[in-house]
């Protein structure tokens, strides 16, 4: 069976996000772009197969074949610019000792309802796995042990981190923390790779003296709770739980770090971006609000706050009717966003990109330790599954291809579905609609059923399951088919099918279609009206995200707390009995709406929404009803949007392919929000200064480099505008040694940096730097001790660096020159893998990525000890709690490796030889495989706020038949301002050539 995988660029919350918020709202809100979090979600586990033939063969084009359309080849590794062959997995180097640990010092004392021990010991050369991995673990014979944390004294810490040997010997102390239970001796085992035991006596001791140690021990074990959560890339659920629960059952202070980071004013733009497009933010929100017993119980009675008083786009009487549209746009809805591909290969090409780099955009721009489930869910609950079909018979029957919605949360059951333009209507029908009937009764076992009604009339096709993970309405309007997990949005496609409300029709859609027509031939469109993010953040849609997250959140602390009772011997069997062992806090579960969560075999079910992960969309829920504390935090949403956001202009986005050499394709990407209303953003347009007409001469060391036009702030006293400017240059070769680095390495290599960044005029802003501000010597400079940092002030600029001498190379050096367009910011990156920073780059990627791979083992070994798992159902359970699939960043697997004493432990094929780690000679960074180049402008123009530019993509096999790629003609074609005059070309950097016919 194949599937459908038109879902490729929203399969994860990363990608969803590259290609929608870094445009939509980055593009928008650049000063607060740090402020939004990065989502974490979780992809599946089970296996993901290729599009669907069926309609791939439909959507194609007969029997031609695109030169994208052939099967792919295997990845090729690129090292120094040299090809090598794919290699298979590396089989797994064994980091394991043949001595055991010594145990030094080691102490029990009585206590209730637990005693407090501490026992030290030293690993023995070899076991640097099991210490960085966090494998080391303390067993007793009894099952008493509680909740052990393992930690290093924190003056050996210190020096080890000035020194670099941290972590680069296990020989140091270790002392592990716990809890137990009796007054009888503890017979203890600490586990490395082979293990050492010890019978401890129980000592009482007074009071004062036993409380002094508890704090220790809860001191090591939040402190140590927060190091793992900052060095994993998971939700960190687990710690959040442990470290909320533990204090509420012991009578022990609340975190403190924690309780400051959560009640730390917020800034409203970063919440308005986390509720749209972070959803894990907001579920972890949800998590420590219900640990804490602040979730709201109240009664919701109260009706739905109003809508924000939005202010209305201004299209300045713009009509409109004369311009083309694709007819599949007649049947969206005009509140949907809209992702179209035009063609099959337009959508095959993006597919196996991803694919050849990581299967996912997310992974081609970061190392992620886990994947998404989010593509699976999308395909299940649409039910798009089929067998092979003629090529021949099916190219004839789709012509054109759109993913709509009313939102993106897949992670949980979104309001989304796919437009078919049909060639032959009832052809097509007859393909699907018998495949869909066949699909239910392959699936009775799981309550599979279709159902058949009517909308106005119209024949409406319903496969459905009762926990949802099936739901899929399919109803056809003319030549258009629709697939949808939404019951509101099959209905609103019938109704803009007959011009009511339809995209085709909207005046913002029309306008989006003049500034980016047809004609343009675009590899992919994305436009996202207005209606559509006045919906998201209107009541109804942030209400029910909150409820839906409460419930989730809700769903995974019951887990933890039975699998918390059952490690301490309990069995429980109702969340009441959890409740009053403070396993959960009072008043939980108690939830506005009057949802009960229930546990179905493998899965829990809301009573309202569904099955997690398959939620009723939030567009076919009904909210009539509120509580007060959900009218107070939409409120204050709401006075924000009235402040500083009183309206948002439709944002829309293309991409087009272009044929740059034989391997490389170069991508022109153009996004807009237009027509753009200025006041509406007055508080950002007050930071943008006039459109930069010059920029400073760029040197053939740049390898990276950027120049912005700023005004106000700490840039310059009062509204004086500025041109800040700076780069990162070629040759550096730092070291590439792999062992923990030290302060003094870290100084050193931030030190030798080859960057500056300055402003022309004579910038202000710099003086804030600590002794930057004093009386320069002859030559200009002032040099601040304190930093290493050095500043040189001139006539005609203003400038900093931590190198003296690439300073006085910018000064000998500097020239302005006209740009080819004006232009508020650009940014120009060369190719980084032909750059002498790439071999540092490198190296500090895969210490990242092998960082990254050790935390997951650090997870699961935490569960293991906290929980009392065997080490396989610590994987299952985690992947299961966080709804994520735990992935190596190294591209290894993750395997059970049997020590010497015979215990499981996880470790990664790909991971080094701990004793002496060495980056592989092999080893390139994903983002080296396939980053060519980048340039990128923000122009702020009278009617519209752009982001464009091209990157450059090297690929296994470029496309042959795509357009040769002509500078000026190819940025013509979407791009605006003035073009250069003829022979003109950029410097020597390579950055940008003269355009010649390919």
């Amino acid at each position: 069976m194949k599937r459908f995988n038109v879902l490729f660029l929203l399969d994860d919350p990363m990608a969803a996000k590259w290609i929608l918020a870094s445009f939509c709202f980055l593009s928008l809100f650049i000063p607060y772009s740090t402020l939004a979090q990065e989502t974490k979600t979780g992809n599946s586990k089970s296996e993901i197969k290729n599009p669907l033939t069926e309609l791939q063969e439909l959507f194609g084009g007969g029997t031609q074949k695109d030169d994208e359309t052939s099967e792919s080849k295997p990845v090729k590794s690129e090292s120094d610019g040299n090809k090598s062959k794919p290699k298979s997995a590396p089989s797994p180097i064994v980091n394991l000792g043949t001595l055991p640990p010594v145990i030094t010092r080691a102490e029990a004392f009585a206590g209730r309802p637990y005693g407090i021990g501490k026992i030290s010991f030293r690993l023995r050369p070899g076991d640097e796995m099991i210490d960085r991995s966090g494998a080391e673990m303390l067993t007793d014979k009894g099952g008493r042990v509680r909740y052990p944390v393992s930690s290093k004294p924190a003056v050996a810490k210190f020096f080890q981190n000035l020194s670099g040997s941290g972590g680069s010997s296990p020989s140091s102390v270790h002392t592990v923390w716990f809890l137990f239970a009796g007054d009888e001796p503890l017979d203890l085992t600490i586990q490395g790779s082979l293990s050492t035991s010890q019978t401890i006596p129980v000592e009482f001791v007074k009071a004062g003296k036993f409380n002094r140690i508890v704090n220790q021990w809860w001191k090591e074990y939040s402190r140590t709770a927060d190091e793992q959560t900052a060095a994993g890339d998971y939700p960190p659920l687990f710690e959040t739980y442990l470290t909320y629960m533990l204090p509420n059952r012991l009578n022990l202070p609340k975190p403190k770090r924690r309780i400051v980071a959560r009640t730390k004013k917020k800034d409203p733009l970063a919440e308005t971006l986390a509720k749209v497009f972070d959803v894990e933010s907001q579920r972890n929100l949800a998590i420590e609000t219900a640990l804490m017993g602040l979730a709201d119980v109240g009664v919701a009675n109260l009706p739905l706050p109003p809508e924000p008083q939005w202010v209305p786009t201004d299209f300045k009487g713009f009509d409109g009717s004369d311009i083309e549209l694709e007819p599949i746009a007649t049947c969206v809805p005009e509140e949907c966003f809209y992702l179209r591909f035009g063609t099959w290969q337009n959508q095959l090409w993006t597919k196996r990109l991803l694919s050849e780099y990581g299967g996912n955009l997310g992974q081609m721009i970061s190392l992620r330790g886990w994947e998404p489930k989010i593509e699976s869910k999308f395909l299940d609950q649409l039910a798009i599954e089929s067998t092979d079909f003629d090529e021949m018979f099916g190219g004839n029957l789709i012509s054109d291809v759109a993913v709509i919605g009313n939102d993106m949360y897949m992670q949980d059951g979104a309001s989304v579905g796919v437009v078919l333009q049909a060639r032959n209507t009832e052809a097509l029908k007859n393909r699907l609609a018998p495949r869909r009937v066949a699909f239910a009764k392959a699936h009775q076992q799981d309550g599979a059923e279709i159902d058949v009604f009517e909308i106005d009339g119209t024949a409406v096709q319903f496969l459905k399951t009762p926990d949802n993970r099936y739901r899929s309405f399919y109803v056809i309007a003319g030549n258009s088919h629709f697939i949808t997990s939404s019951l509101t949005l099959a209905t609103r496609f019938l109704e803009a099918a007959k011009g009511i409300g339809s995209m085709a029709n909207s005046p913002g859609f029309r306008y989006a279609r003049r500034e980016m027509p047809l004609t343009r031939d675009d590899t992919i469109f994305v436009y996202l009206p207005t209606q559509f993010f006045q919906n998201l953040l209107g009541p109804e849609y942030q209400i029910e995200l909150r409820r839906r997250n409460r419930s989730v959140a809700d769903m995974q602390l019951i887990e933890l707390a039975y699998l918390t009772a059952r490690s301490e011997g309990l069995q429980v069997d109702d969340p009441a009995t959890l409740i009053a062992n403070r396993f959960l806090p009072a008043g939980f579960g108690k939830r506005a709406d009057g949802s009960q969560l229930a546990r179905e075999g493998e899965f829990w079910i809301d009573s309202i929404r569904g099955r997690r992960g398959f939620f009723t969309p939030i567009t076919d829920l009904e909210i009539t009803k509120v509580t007060a504390a959900e009218i107070a935090d939409f409120e204050v949403q709401r006075q924000f949007y009235a402040e500083k956001l009183p309206g948002i202009d439709p944002m829309f986005f293309a991409l087009k392919r272009f044929k740059r050499d034989d391997n490389v394709e170069r991508v022109v990407f153009d996004g807009r929000v237009a027509p753009f209303g200025k006041q509406k953003y007055s508080w950002l347009m007050s930071m943008i200064g006039p459109p930069l007409e010059q920029q400073v001469v760029p040197s053939s060391a740049d390898i990276m480099r950027f120049s912005a036009s700023v005004k106000g702030g700490i840039f310059s006293d009062g509204n004086k505008a500025h041109q800040v400017f700076g780069a990162l240059q070629d040759p550096v070769n730092p070291s590439v040694d792999l062992k923990p680095a030290s302060l003094f390495s870290m100084l050193r290599l931030v030190k030798s940096a080859p960057w500056f960044v300055g402003a022309i005029p004579p910038a202000g802003f710099l003086d804030f730097l600590p002794r930057l501000g004093g009386q320069p010597d002859d030559g200009g400079y002032t040099f601040s001790s304190l930093l290493g940092i050095w500043r040189l002030q001139s006539n005609l600029f203003t400038a900093i660096s931590m190198n003296r001498e690439r300073l006085e190379e910018l000064k000998n050096n500097f020239r302005i020159a006209d740009l080819e367009r004006p232009a508020h910011a650009r940014l120009e990156v060369g190719d980084l893998a032909k750059s002498n920073l790439k071999n540092w780059a490198n190296v500090q990627l895969y210490e990242r990525s092998w960082q990254t791979s050790l935390a997951n083992t650090q997870l699961l070994n935490m569960l293991v000890q906290q929980f009392k798992l065997s080490p396989a159902a610590a994987r299952e359970t985690a992947e299961s709690l966080l709804d994520v699939d735990l992935v190596c960043t190294l591209g290894g697997e993750y395997q059970l490796l049997e020590t010497p004493s015979g215990r499981l432990i996880w470790q990664s094929t790909s991971w080094p030889f701990f004793g002496d780690p060495v980056i592989p000679d092999d080893y390139l960074a994903p983002v080296f495989k396939w980053f060519r180049g980048l340039e990128l402008e923000i122009v702020n123009g009278d009617s519209q706020f752009a982001v464009h530019g091209f990157l450059d993509i090297k690929r296994d096999k470029a496309g042959a038949s795509l357009p040769s790629f002509n500078l000026f003609k190819g940025f013509g074609s979407v791009l605006p301002g003035r073009k250069p005059k003829e022979g003109s070309s950029k410097s020597k950097s390579g950055l940008r050539k003269k355009p010649e016919n390919q």
